[in-house]
Formats: C-alpha cells, sequence, structure tokens
C-alpha cells in the first residue's frame, strides 16, 4: 500500500509523501508532534527498504557464511529468499518495469539529498527577506535525508567502504552543518522574537499573524533538531572542524534566547563532538559558568535585599536553562567519571537548585530530578551518607508539591535498584524520631488519594519486587488492589501521548499485567509474598468499603476475581517453574495449594478483623469460603486440620446468621470427609500443629530467611485447649441449625478428578484489569462483589 499505492499517487517523490504526513504537526498538544515523527520515519525506512535490498537489517545474515572480513556479501538477494525475507522484488512486485525503475532513481537519488550543497544555500540565502520562499531544506526533506543516513550506517549488507561512500554523498562537511545549525537557530530565535512583538489592532489578523509564526517555528524547530542528529554520522576527525563545531554549538547553548526545545538536541550534538568524557564535561562546565551568572550585588539595594541578587526572574530563568543542560550531559555520562572533579563541582549548582526558596518550586522540581541523575554517577558511600537523606527528606515532605515528591521517589528507586544498602532505615529529624525507609514511604504513597503520586510509588514498588530488593506482603495487596480499581481502567488511554510518561495509569496497568506473572515465576520468595498478600489485600479493601465519602458512591470491588487471580498466578507461577526447574535451579516446595491458602488468609482476617467488618462485606467474603473446592487426597493433612480448626473459630466469631451458614457448611463438608482427617488429627502433635499454624499466620520460625525479615502477618496461635469449649459450643450451633446447615450430594471437599478440581486459566484483559471468570473455582455472585 504505501510503496506500490501512496509513492504512485505521488509519482514516486518520498518528499511528497512525507509532506503529506505532516510529520511537523501538532494537534492540541506537543506529545503528538512526536507521534507524527515516529510515523513519518518509519514510513521513510520502509520506502528506503523497498528500493534497494542493500539497505535491509538483517542480524542472521551479518552472521552467516557469506559474509566476509571487510563486510561483502555473497548473493545477498538469494539468501534473503531462502530465509523467507521480504525482497525489493516482492515489495514492487504490482509495478511495472519502468515504474519500478522510476521508484528506485527518486528514492536513491543521491544529489537530490546532497545536504552539503542545500546547506550551502540555506547560509546564503537564510539573511535574506526572502528565505521562507527559497527555502529548500524543508522538514520532509532533512528528515528523509537523515532517515537514509541512519538506515546505510545500520545496513549488514553493505561493506564499511561503501557505507562511507554513500554517506559523504548525502551529509555535508562539519563545518557546513555546523553554519546551518547556528544560521536555522538565529532564524528560530527572530521568529520568537516577531510573535512576542505583534500588536494589531484586527483580531483576525493578529489570530492569522499567529498561526502563520506558530507554523514556522514548528518547521524551524524539526530542522534545526534533524540538523544537530546529523553529528552522529559526520567524521570529526579533523581536529580544526571539530573545534569549529564545538564553538557553535557552545554558542548556541549560552545564547539566553535559544528555543528551548534545542537545548537537548544540542546538548547530545555537543558530546559527538568530543571523543572523550573528561573533555565533554569541561565544555558543559564552561557553559554553565556563562549561563548562570553569580551577580551579587550590596545589601543595602532595597529592590534586591531579600534575595541578594539582581533580576531574580532572570536568575530563575538562568537555573533553569543550566539545569536543563546539565541533566542531558550528566545522561551522557558513565560510572566511570565518579571521581571527576569537575563532576563533583555540580553539586554545589544542583543543590542550589533544589535549597534556594527564592528560585521557586519550578526550579527546585528541575534540581531533584536533576539530582537523581546525578548522585548515580557517584560512589556507594557517597550516596548513602550525603544524598540519601535529602531525597528521603523531600520524598516524605507533605507540604512539598507532588511533582518534587515523585521526582525524589524516582531518583531513590534507581539508586535502591543499584546499592542494597538504599532499602536500610534511617532517621530523619524534620519527619519522625522514628526510623524510616524505602519501603515504608512507598506503602505511605500508594495509600494516599493522590493517584498521580500513588502510581509512581507504585511502579518504583513493582520495579523493585521483581529486582528482589524488597519482598512486602502489603505492597503487593496494594498493587492488586491498584489493578482491579476501575477508577484506574476507566482513566486509562491507550491512544494518549502521555502513556509512556511515569505517573500515567495506562502504563502503571500495563506493567501491573506483565509484574505479577513475572514476579510468580522469578522466585520461591515471590511466590511465597504472592500467597500472604490475600489477607492485606481483604484488609485493604475492607477499609474502603467502610470509608464513606459525601456525594460519592462506593464503589464495587470484585472480591472472589481478586482472588482468584492471585491463586491462579500463582498456581502458573508453580507449573513454569517445575517445567524449567532444571535450567533455572529452583526447587519447588507446595506443601498446600494457593487456594488452600487463600482460604485460610479468609479465615484469619475474619478471626482478627470480625468487629470491623460490615454484615454485607462480611457475608461476601464468607460466600467465598462456601463455594471453594479444593481436592483433599492432594492437600497436606495438616493444613486440612490447620483449616477445620479455623472454620470453627470463625464460626465462633460469627454473628450474622447468613454468614454463619456459609462458614458451617463447609465444616460440615470437612466433616463429611471423616476419618481419614479424623485420623490424621489423632496423630500430630500439638507441638506440630501449632508449627503449621505458625507458618501459615506470620511467624517467621518456618519461614525462609530471607521471607523472614520481610514479610509479617502476626496472626494469634491458638491449641487445642483453647479451642475445646468454642468446638463444643459451634457443635451445638450446628446442630440447632442442621435444617438450614445441611447440604446433600457430592460434599465439595471429596476427591475430584484433575478436570473438576483445576479451576480455568484466567484471562487477563490488559487494557482493563479484569479477569473472566466465567467458568472459575469461585463461583461469583451479586454478593462476592463488593
Amino acid at each position: 500500500m504505501l510503496c506500490c499505492g501512496w509513492m504512485k499517487s505521488v509519482k514516486f517523490d518520498p518528499v511528497k509523501l512525507l509532506d503529506l504526513l505532516e510529520a511537523t504537526s501538532r494537534e492540541e498538544n506537543d506529545e503528538s508532534r512526536e507521534i507524527y515523527e515516529d510515523v513519518s520515519v518509519k514510513a521513510a525506512r520502509a520506502i528506503i527498504a523497498a528500493a534497494s535490498d542493500e539497505f535491509q537489517v538483517f542480524p542472521s545474515i551479518s552472521s552467516s557464511s557469506d559474509h566476509d572480513k571487510s563486510g561483502n556479501h555473497s548473493s545477498s538477494p538469494e539468501i534473503m529468499k531462502d530465509l523467507g525475507m521480504v525482497t525489493s522484488d516482492i515489495i514492487l512486485a504490482d509495478l511495472s518495469p519502468p515504474e519500478v525503475r522510476e521508484y528506485k532513481e527518486k528514492v536513491l537519488n543521491w544529489k537530490r539529498f546532497n545536504l552539503g550543497s542545500i546547506c550551502k544555500e540555506q547560509v546564503d540565502q537564510i539573511d535574506n527577506d526572502d528565505f521562507a520562499s527559497k527555502n529548500n531544506l524543508s522538514p520532509s526533506m532533512i528528515l528523509f535525508a537523515r532517515t537514509l543516513c541512519d538506515v546505510i550506517t545500520e545496513s549488514t549488507i553493505l561493506a564499511t567502504d561503501k557505507k562511507s561512500s554513500l554517506l559523504s554523498e548525502i551529509v555535508p562537511d562539519v563545518t557546513v552543518l555546523g553554519d546551518a545549525i547556528e544560521k536555522h537557530v538565529n532564524r528560530l530565535n527572530e521568529v520568537l522574537m516577531n510573535m512576542e512583538q505583534i500588536d494589531d489592532d484586527d483580531e483576525e489578523e493578529e489570530t492569522a499573524l499567529m498561526k502563520a509564526y506558530e507554523d514556522e517555528e514548528d518547521q524551524e524547530v524539526f530542522i534545526c533538531l534533524n540538523l544537530l542528529k546529523m553529528s552522529k554520522v559526520i567524521d570529526m576527525n579533523e581536529e580544526g572542524s571539530r573545534r569549529y563545531f564545538s564553538n557553535i554549538i557552545h554558542r548556541i547553548l549560552c545564547d539566553p534566547c535559544t528555543h528551548a526545545d534545542v537545548i537537548e538536541g544540542a546538548v547530545l550534538a555537543l558530546s559527538e563532538s568530543y571523543d572523550n568524557e573528561a573533555a565533554f564535561l569541561l565544555a558543559i562546565s564552561e557553559i554553565m559558568s556563562n549561563v548562570i551568572e553569580i551577580d551579587m550585588v550590596d545589601s543595602d539595594d532595597v529592590t534586591t535585599k531579600n534575595t541578594g541578587y539582581r533580576n531574580p526572574d532572570v536568575r530563575k530563568e538562568q537555573y533553569l536553562r543550566g539545569i536543563e543542560i546539565l541533566s542531558v550531559a550528566l545522561e551522557k555520562t558513565s560510572r566511570k567519571m565518579s571521581s571527576n572533579p569537575i563532576l563533583l563541582n555540580f553539586a554545589s549548582t544542583i543543590l542550589t537548585a533544589i535549597t534556594d526558596i527564592s528560585l521557586g518550586p519550578l526550579v527546585r522540581e528541575a534540581g531533584v530530578s536533576c539530582l537523581g541523575r546525578f548522585v548515580i554517577l557517584l560512589d556507594e558511600s557517597t550516596i548513602i551518607d550525603t544524598y540519601k537523606p535529602i531525597l528521603m527528606e523531600i520524598a516524605y515532605g507533605e507540604e512539598e508539591k507532588i511533582e518534587i515528591r515523585a521526582q525524589a521517589t524516582l531518583a531513590l528507586c534507581d539508586l535502591a535498584l543499584l546499592f542494597q544498602r538504599m532499602m536500610a532505615p534511617i532517621t530523619l529529624g524534620n519527619v519522625s524520631d522514628q526510623e524510616v525507609s524505602l519501603t515504608a514511604l512507598l506503602v505511605e504513597m500508594m495509600s494516599q488519594a493522590k493517584k498521580s503520586l500513588a502510581v509512581v510509588a507504585a511502579e518504583c514498588a513493582a520495579k523493585l519486587h521483581y529486582t528482589g530488593k524488597i519482598h512486602d506482603a502489603r505492597i503487593v495487596a496494594m498493587l492488586l488492589v491498584m489493578y482491579f480499581d476501575k477508577s484506574f481502567v476507566e482513566s486509562t488511554n491507550v491512544n494518549d501521548g502521555s502513556a509512556k510518561d511515569v505517573g500515567s495509569p495506562t502504563r502503571l496497568l500495563q506493567l501491573l499485567t506483565v509484574f505479577f506473572p513475572a514476579y510468580s515465576i522469578s522466585s520461591e520468595i515471590g511466590r511465597e509474598t504472592l500467597k500472604a498478600s490475600v489477607k492485606p489485600l481483604l484488609s485493604i479493601i475492607n477499609r474502603r468499603v467502610n470509608t464513606k465519602v459525601k456525594g460519592r458512591k462506593n464503589m464495587t470491588w470484585p472480591i472472589a476475581k481478586m482472588i482468584e487471580y492471585a491463586c491462579e498466578t500463582l498456581d502458573n507461577g508453580y507449573e513454569a517453574v517445575k517445567e524449567n526447574g532444571t535450567a533455572t535451579n529452583q526447587s519447588v516446595p507446595k506443601e498446600e495449594s494457593s487456594l488452600l491458602s487463600a482460604v485460610i488468609a479468609i479465615c484469619n482476617f475474619i478471626i482478627e478483623e470480625v468487629d470491623d467488618i460490615s454484615t454485607s462485606f462480611l457475608r461476601a467474603v464468607c460466600k467465598i469460603l462456601s463455594k471453594s473446592y479444593i481436592d483433599v487426597e492432594s492437600e497436606n493433612m495438616k493444613s486440612l486440620n490447620l483449616l477445620k480448626q479455623r472454620l470453627e473459630e470463625t464460626a465462633m466469631n460469627v454473628t450474622d446468621e447468613t454468614a454463619i451458614n456459609y462458614v458451617e457448611a463447609l465444616i460440615e463438608l470437612l466433616d463429611e470427609v471423616g476419618s481419614d482427617l479424623d485420623k490424621d488429627e489423632d496423630d500430630v502433635s500439638e507441638t506440630e500443629l501449632m508449627e503449621e499454624d505458625a507458618k501459615n499466620t506470620g511467624d517467621d520460625s518456618r519461614e525462609p530467611p530471607a521471607l523472614r525479615s520481610r514479610i509479617s502477618n502476626g496472626d494469634s496461635i491458638p491449641t487445642f485447649a483453647s479451642l475445646g469449649a468454642k468446638n463444643d459450643n459451634n457443635e451445638r450451633r450446628r446442630s440447632s441449625r442442621s435444617s438450614g446447615g445441611s447440604h446433600s450430594g457430592i460434599p465439595l471437599f471429596a476427591s475430584i478428578g484433575a478436570s473438576e478440581a483445576n479451576p480455568s486459566k484466567l484471562q487477563s484483559d490488559p487494557e482493563t484489569g479484569s479477569s473472566d471468570a466465567s467458568s472459575s473455582s469461585y463461583e461469583s455472585s451479586d454478593d462476592s462483589d463488593f
């Protein structure tokens, strides 16, 4: 369609086709510009690849036997056909031979796309008043030429000398490219000045003039950025030309009038002009000294008495520009420069941006973001001793703006991925007299009503759990709640350009869709943490159900589906590890099924929080108990005894008749299994039962060492003696309700076949976070959705 249809309609002119795609267009926000450009680049790559098989990128060919040391290939099209790859002949099969020749001639017209000659003309014309009418370097032209250079560079078929030859026909000299960049940047600055000087009494004429300037601004920004990207493919081996180019970029960055959209591209182009990082950092240091001027005045100057500086607004702009330049430069710096004195000197500028109140919250936010990039380059001791307390105080500061706290949290997460000591608790005098930790910070943030901050904290928590830095059942439960939260699902939009940004609910739901299965497969402690999250999950939902917000209807929670999703994810994790156990060297201890563990957790939740559970929520939870199907023959008898014991204690604590009937129905079904359980119960000592009880209720004496320090539920451990009286009363209660509590037919807990025992695989919808439980092991009803 693209190569034979659309290209034919524009007479095989790739520039005209890109004009129709409007690479510089933007509808309502700046994110749309990136989308348009990305689509245009993909179209250009497809057009170029169809013109010649030499511009294909096939790693399998580069490693094949026909690839010699010089990078030459013999019979590459034949090899491509043998490998089932799409060749130029196949793509252009719908065109006639004359049309194919015209297509290739126009797409691979090296003379037309020679940026050297075009840029020379641009330098001569750009100062003229009729520059716009003679502008041959259009956005589509520069985009196609740059894409052509990228395709040539990435080709796995072209030999190295052939690549150099083709690039020399397109890429301008270093000096010509530098002049073209400077001229276009100056032209862009003139457009901005003209926009500021618009003052027309006619509103319609003023609107039309502003629209024309905005269009020209978009085009010039696009051309400048693509010219700056050309610095990656030009030859800077000649010292004089390299210095000439770097001086031009230096002037652009030091100019306070330079358009903000050009800054990042200019810093990246500057990094290409230096062959070592130390020289690059020195250049950035010189630029910073010019951008941020230290202009102190006498203290008796009334206009600057509070700040000590002249023109506070100008100073804010200088720090914003300086921090922006430094942030991009730090991303291009490696950790081997951690002891470089020039790098360490940047700390004073960053800390001033954070601590100087007169600079305002916008500069402070930029400073915190830059600090996150800066500290990641330093050694561990300096980070822990000096910068961890600063970031923790900012992240904990409730008076801080959400954006600032989010930036600090992201920085702490990045550092925690590198250094385990970041997870250790510390004392912050400004926050609390007690020790605080990153885990506690994430729990506090995820509990807040501020959704944007909670989303950032949730993404950080998911990363830290998957990498094994923390394993906390409360946090995993909170992630499950967010995954099934309808308010998050309703706020997602996959077509939104911001869906790729940290803090987007869409991005979080996509991440969690992958996180839970991956976390279950990753390690034994991950599966144990997921198993332990059922009880805190119910506690969180119970608190939300009991919290009444005036004028807002409480949300319905699919409790049964949430618990089932956790069980299914656990079972899939066990199965995956079993299949790959030899390769991963993971043991698969499974003393009880995930469903049995979840049922015991539900009982523990009811026993501990029965006084705070509403009647309707209690009925919904107890109904899940009555609808749970467990294969008794495949379960551990000790766990079944513990379940029976917990069910009887639950029945003693519950007073609602409907809920009691649900619980006692399950108890009677266990009684119907009968002899095997009773016989096994006689053989189990009280000590063994206490140990089994402790393992399922949070006593860390039986947990894996790593899990022992991270998971704690704190359940009580009743003994046979303490349950004696309760069991007698419970027996009397069951006999008084025998008419309403009995079930006939095959017991639900009886031994069942594999096809009946195993719940159906749950299909998760990545967009909504919902699950299909139509044939699940839980029979969902209105009582189970809350």
